[in-house]
């Protein structure tokens, strides 16, 4: 090839690595971006009305908060299935907590979501709910937390015609604009638990089963038994019938997880009633459902005591799951 020619497609190749080295590109959203397709920059230093590179603010929430919304009475009204929003605050007529309200359209189980971690906020939130029923009477639930963030949830049965106050605040009093929350009332479409057993309190003509000499229904094996905490006390105690052998018991705990305001501790006595073993947490200390696992040897009626201190009430609902396996090898 003549010298001249590589001369001249040299010079081409080194001019375009230079002139295509000094490109800027600007990506849609980037500062200079105009929004087009063409390629072009945008270098006007006035106001162009084009995107400036700031992300739109979020859509606000179906039900802003309306003031003064500070105590019950000041509930603001919203509906289920749509959030409601709004900023703790503690001038003027807030004080730091905000209170919502609606009436339950249907028979069922209704979930509170409040959310503050989640989306950023410096709350530390707690929810209170209070549910007032022509059908199970007046009770209130509280919530401090949910499985995997520190934000509450609420899961509880309610009637059609329930009006429900809610309220939302930080646990440690915290305020300001950026004490950000969020609350969803929404009717779950299933029943949380799937009981093969229903707590009877007064069966066998006893009074209540809060004490270990008026447990008056026996668990077995393979059993799911829902029942709630109730008024009367804070504990609900059943029996466990153990034949000779050797039976390894387990009883899991469901219902934090699921939503339930209940703090379960569970508890096995022998059957002098004397404390065999006791649990109020899973696998971490952040799981409040507790699991208690026994090899049992002693024949005789052993008996299980759930509780759930200090907070009582018919919202207060429990699962337990019981496995109690026997066989003839006590591994002596």
């Amino acid at each position: 090839m003549p010298t001249a020619l590589l001369l001249l497609i040299w010079s081409s190749i080194e001019g375009c690595y230079l002139s295509c080295n000094s490109i800027q590109i600007s990506l849609p959203g980037n500062p200079g971006d105009d929004g087009n397709d063409d390629g072009n920059t945008n270098t006007e230093t006035g106001d162009s009305g084009g995107d400036t590179g700031t992300p739109p603010p979020p859509p606000p929430c179906t039900f802003p908060e309306v003031e003064p919304n500070n105590t019950l009475g000041e509930a603001f009204e919203i509906t289920a299935e749509a959030w409601a929003c709004g900023t703790l605050l503690s001038d003027g007529e807030d004080m730091g907590v905000d209170f919502v309200t609606f009436t339950v359209a249907e028979d069922g189980w209704l979930s509170l979501w409040g959310r503050g971690e989640d989306v950023g906020s410096f709350s530390d939130l707690s929810m209170s709910a209070w549910v007032y029923s022509e059908v199970g009477g007046d009770d209130l639930a509280i919530a401090y937390s949910s499985p995997g963030s520190s934000d509450p949830r609420l899961t509880i049965p309610v009637h059609a015609g329930d009006v429900i106050k809610a309220s939302i605040r930080d646990q440690n009093g915290g305020t300001g604009e950026q004490y950000i929350w969020e609350l969803l009332g929404t009717m779950e479409k299933y029943d949380p638990l799937d009981c093969t057993l229903e707590e009877d309190e007064t069966a066998g003509g006893v009074t209540n089963n809060d004490v270990v000499a008026r447990a008056n229904q026996t668990l077995a094996n393979g059993d799911t038994l829902c029942g709630v905490t109730g008024t009367s006390d804070n504990g609900d105690v059943y029996r466990i019938e153990i034949p000779e052998g050797r039976t390894d018991v387990v009883l899991e705990v469901i219902a934090w997880q699921l939503g339930s305001p209940a703090d379960i501790t569970i508890t096995l006595y022998d059957p002098t009633g004397e404390t065999v073993s006791s649990e109020a947490y899973g696998e971490l200390s952040t799981d409040l459902d507790p699991t208690l696992e026994r090899t049992i040897l002693e024949p005789g009626v052993w008996f299980v005591e759930i509780e759930s201190p200090p907070a009582v009430g018919d919202l207060y609902w429990y699962g337990l799951k019981v496995t109690a396996e026997t066989s003839t090898d006590t591994g002596i």
